[in-house]
């Protein structure tokens, strides 16, 4: 009964509204940076070596003229640019964009490069290749937010809603126990048993 009763949707203006009201509750506890990343494991050397430069670019490519070069600007994007090559190549694999993941996960989790502790710590962007169990993954860092800053609403989305989840069953179950005993109540079926302790 109370699974039908309760309204599991929880929109985004309603996480915005908590995680604005509550910034305390969400002060992070690790750095964590702005992630994207390819898997490259079968890849040749030269595809490699062309994604790596379009990891690396941060701005639309000069063309041959000024206005060729604004027309690009203004439709480019960092996503497209990878999946145009990938097209191209007609290279299929999955392309995370710009996930906050916690920088102590990926060093737990993958093989880092040389120097990988303060690279992406200070580098962006960030341009670096990791491994695991015999995979590749071409990947770019391009933010931090430091241990003790406020987490973006992205990176603990998952917290917000079950927080307001389970404040939403809070509700729900109080709801109905006043109705159940409102119900009681005007039927005359209502008990209050007590514990004797002395028995």
């Amino acid at each position: 009964v109370l699974s039908s009763q309760l309204d599991t949707v929880i929109t985004r203006e309603e996480m915005e509204e908590y995680y604005t009201a509550h910034k305390d509750l969400f002060l992070l506890e690790d750095d964590i940076v702005l992630f994207s990343s390819l898997p490259v494991t079968y890849c040749d050397d030269a595809l490699v070596k062309r994604l790596k430069r379009a990891f690396a670019r941060q701005t639309a490519p000069r063309l041959k003229t000024q206005r060729e070069t604004d027309s690009l600007r203004a439709v480019w994007t960092w996503k497209g640019s990878i999946e145009e090559i990938m097209n191209e190549e007609a290279y299929n694999a999955p392309l995370v964009v710009d996930n906050w993941v916690a920088i102590d996960r990926i060093s737990n989790t993958y093989i880092t490069p040389e120097g990988f502790s303060y690279d992406i710590k200070h580098a962006f962007p960030y341009v670096f290749t990791l491994s695991r169990d015999g995979d590749k993954f071409l990947c770019r860092t391009t933010q931090i937010k430091r241990a003790g800053e406020l987490a973006p609403l992205e990176y603990v989305e998952t917290q917000v809603r079950a927080i307001l989840l389970n404040r939403r069953k809070v509700e729900t179950i109080r709801s109905s126990q006043e109705r159940l005993k409102n119900e009681a109540l005007n039927n005359k079926k209502f008990e209050i048993f007590t514990s004797n302790e002395d028995n």
